[in-house]
Protein backbone atom coordinates (compact mmCIF):
# COMPACT_ATOMS: atom_id res chain seq x y z
CA UNK A 1 0.00 0.00 0.00
CA UNK A 2 2.94 2.79 0.74
CA UNK A 3 4.77 1.61 -2.69
CA UNK A 4 1.24 2.38 -4.63
CA UNK A 5 0.92 5.50 -2.63
CA UNK A 6 4.57 6.65 -3.26
CA UNK A 7 4.22 5.52 -6.67
CA UNK A 8 1.19 7.50 -7.57
CA UNK A 9 2.80 10.88 -5.61
CA UNK A 10 5.61 10.61 -7.88
CA UNK A 11 3.76 10.18 -11.02
CA UNK A 12 1.76 13.39 -9.99
CA UNK A 13 4.58 15.36 -9.21
CA UNK A 14 6.45 14.06 -12.56
CA UNK A 15 2.81 14.77 -14.56
CA UNK A 16 2.34 17.99 -12.97
CA UNK A 17 5.63 18.94 -12.96
CA UNK A 18 6.71 18.39 -16.56
CA UNK A 19 3.91 18.88 -18.84
CA UNK A 20 3.60 22.88 -18.54
CA UNK A 21 6.89 22.22 -20.14
CA UNK A 22 6.68 19.49 -22.53
CA UNK A 23 3.32 20.95 -24.01
CA UNK A 24 4.19 24.64 -23.74
CA UNK A 25 1.18 25.44 -21.65
CA UNK A 26 1.23 27.51 -18.64
CA UNK A 27 -1.63 27.38 -16.23
CA UNK A 28 -2.43 29.91 -13.27
CA UNK A 29 -4.75 29.63 -10.79
CA UNK A 30 -5.21 32.60 -8.47
CA UNK A 31 -8.30 32.72 -5.88
CA UNK A 32 -9.30 35.75 -3.77
CA UNK A 33 -11.18 37.01 -0.76
CA UNK A 34 -12.35 40.12 1.03
CA UNK A 35 -14.30 42.19 3.08
CA UNK A 36 -15.49 45.65 2.69
CA UNK A 37 -17.24 48.31 4.10
CA UNK A 38 -19.09 50.73 1.98
CA UNK A 39 -20.96 54.26 3.33
CA UNK A 40 -23.13 55.81 1.05
CA UNK A 41 -25.03 59.27 1.53
CA UNK A 42 -27.33 58.89 -1.07
CA UNK A 43 -27.92 54.92 -1.39
CA UNK A 44 -30.60 55.53 -3.69
CA UNK A 45 -29.34 58.23 -6.09
CA UNK A 46 -32.35 59.88 -5.89
CA UNK A 47 -32.17 64.24 -5.58
CA UNK A 48 -35.33 64.84 -3.61
CA UNK A 49 -35.33 61.66 -0.79
CA UNK A 50 -31.56 61.15 0.70
CA UNK A 51 -31.04 58.52 2.77
CA UNK A 52 -27.39 56.77 3.99
CA UNK A 53 -26.35 53.45 4.88
CA UNK A 54 -23.26 51.22 5.76
CA UNK A 55 -22.90 48.18 3.21
CA UNK A 56 -20.66 45.63 3.46
CA UNK A 57 -19.25 43.77 0.84
CA UNK A 58 -18.06 39.51 1.29
CA UNK A 59 -15.92 39.04 -2.12
CA UNK A 60 -14.67 35.62 -3.21
CA UNK A 61 -13.36 34.92 -6.63
CA UNK A 62 -10.65 33.31 -8.77
CA UNK A 63 -8.70 33.86 -12.32
CA UNK A 64 -8.12 31.12 -14.59
CA UNK A 65 -5.15 31.49 -17.07
CA UNK A 66 -4.12 29.37 -19.43
CA UNK A 67 -1.02 30.85 -21.42
CA UNK A 68 1.45 29.97 -24.00
CA UNK A 69 4.15 31.72 -26.10
CA UNK A 70 2.10 33.80 -27.86
CA UNK A 71 -1.35 33.41 -26.90
CA UNK A 72 -3.54 32.60 -23.71
CA UNK A 73 -6.69 32.43 -22.61
CA UNK A 74 -7.69 34.62 -19.19
CA UNK A 75 -11.07 33.58 -17.31
CA UNK A 76 -12.06 35.55 -13.80
CA UNK A 77 -15.36 35.87 -12.15
CA UNK A 78 -16.10 37.80 -8.88
CA UNK A 79 -19.36 37.19 -6.85
CA UNK A 80 -19.79 39.41 -3.89
CA UNK A 81 -22.48 39.26 -1.21
CA UNK A 82 -24.09 42.99 -0.09
CA UNK A 83 -25.21 43.53 3.43
CA UNK A 84 -26.92 46.92 4.35
CA UNK A 85 -27.21 48.18 7.45
CA UNK A 86 -30.56 49.76 7.70
CA UNK A 87 -31.86 48.82 4.36
CA UNK A 88 -32.07 45.46 4.49
CA UNK A 89 -34.67 44.28 1.61
CA UNK A 90 -31.57 45.90 -0.55
CA UNK A 91 -29.15 42.98 0.03
CA UNK A 92 -28.18 41.08 -2.87
CA UNK A 93 -25.55 39.27 -5.18
CA UNK A 94 -23.06 41.32 -7.35
CA UNK A 95 -21.51 39.73 -10.35
CA UNK A 96 -18.29 40.04 -11.91
CA UNK A 97 -17.01 38.15 -15.06
CA UNK A 98 -14.34 38.60 -17.20
CA UNK A 99 -13.43 36.67 -20.32
CA UNK A 100 -10.13 37.74 -22.17
CA UNK A 101 -8.05 35.70 -25.17
CA UNK A 102 -5.52 36.74 -27.29
CA UNK A 103 -3.08 35.98 -29.94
Amino acid sequence: MKTTKGALSLFLLTLFGWAPTVLGVQVNFTPRAGITEEYSSNIFLTSDNEESDFTTLLDLGATLEVLEKSKGLEISYDPSRSFYKTFTESDGWRHNANVRAWS
